[in-house]
C-alpha cells in the first residue's frame, strides 16, 4: 500500500533493473535530518520543535490508520523539506522496514527481524521491540518520545558506555527531567509528560495514538 501524505515523503518509482537488482526511487529532500539539525546547532528550542513534532504526528496517524507501522522514528528518519523563505516543514522517510499488518493472515507470522537483525535503532527502539514481542502504533510513539528529548537536550533520554547497559536504562529506567530547557516551568511540566508517557515501559499506557499524542502536544505553550 502507497502512503500519500504532505509530510511522508514521495516514492516516485518501484522497479527492477539488470542483474536481477531492486531498486526504489524517492524524492530528494533538501535536508537536513533532525539528527543532522541538532548536530549542527545544538538543542533546539521548543517553539521550533513543536510545529514539526505535529506534522510526524500527521505521518504516523496516516500510516497507522493504514495499519502500518513505520518501526524506526528517530531524529535521522525526519528530514527537512521547506526552503528558508517559508514555515518549516519535515517528512518522515526510511519506511523500508514498516510493515503492513495486512498482508499477514496470522499477526505471529510476521518478521521481527531482518537478515537478523532487530527492526529498530537501539536507543529510540520500545521495551517491547528489545524483548522480541510484536510491534505496534505505539512502539512508534515511543520512538517519537525518545526523539523529543534529543530534539530538546541533545542526547538520548537512555544512555550507557556498553550495549548491556544500554538495554538496562531501556527496559528499567526513567527518563531523566528537562532541566535544561529554556521554557516556562508549566510547559516544561506538560513536555515531560507527554515524554514520559510516551516512554512507558507498558505500551498500554502510552497514547493510544499518534492523532492523541499530536493533541497532546499541540495543547503545550509554544514559547
Amino acid at each position: 500500500m502507497a502512503l500519500h501524505h504532505p509530510h511522508i515523503v514521495d516514492v516516485r518509482e518501484v522497479g527492477e533493473a539488470e542483474g536481477d537488482l531492486h531498486f526504489l526511487a524517492m524524492e530528494l529532500l533538501p535536508g537536513p535530518s533532525l539528527e543532522t539539525l541538532v548536530e549542527l546547532e545544538g538543542s533546539l528550542p521548543w517553539r521550533r520543535v513543536q510545529p514539526l513534532l505535529l506534522q510526524i504526528c500527521e505521518a504516523l496517524d496516516h500510516a497507522h490508520r493504514r495499519r502500518i507501522v513505520h518501526h524506526d522514528i528517530k531524529p535521522s528518519n525526519v528530514v527537512l523539506c521547506s526552503d528558508p523563505w517559508t514555515k518549516e516543514r519535515c517528512k518522515l522517510v526510511d519506511f523500508g522496514i514498516a510493515r503492513q499488518n495486512l498482508e499477514y493472515e496470522d499477526e505471529s507470522e510476521a518478521p521481527l527481524t531482518i537478515e537478523g537483525q532487530l527492526l529498530g535503532s537501539l536507543g529510540y527502539m520500545s521495551p517491547e521491540q528489545l524483548r522480541g514481542k510484536r510491534a505496534d502504533l505505539r512502539s512508534d510513539l515511543y520512538g517519537l518520545g525518545a526523539t523529543i528529548f534529543h530534539l530538546l537536550t541533545g542526547r538520548q533520554p537512555f544512555e550507557a558506555d556498553h550495549l548491556p547497559g544500554m538495554v538496562h536504562e531501556t527496559l528499567y529506567c526513567v527518563p531523566p527531567a528537562l532541566d535544561d530547557i529554556d521554557v516556562e516551568p508549566a510547559t516544561r511540566g506538560g513536555i515531560e509528560a507527554v515524554i514520559h508517557r510516551a516512554l512507558r515501559k507498558d505500551p498500554t499506557q502510552r497514547f493510544a495514538s499518534a492523532a492523541e499524542m499530536g493533541r497532546a502536544i499541540a495543547a503545550l505553550e509554544g514559547h
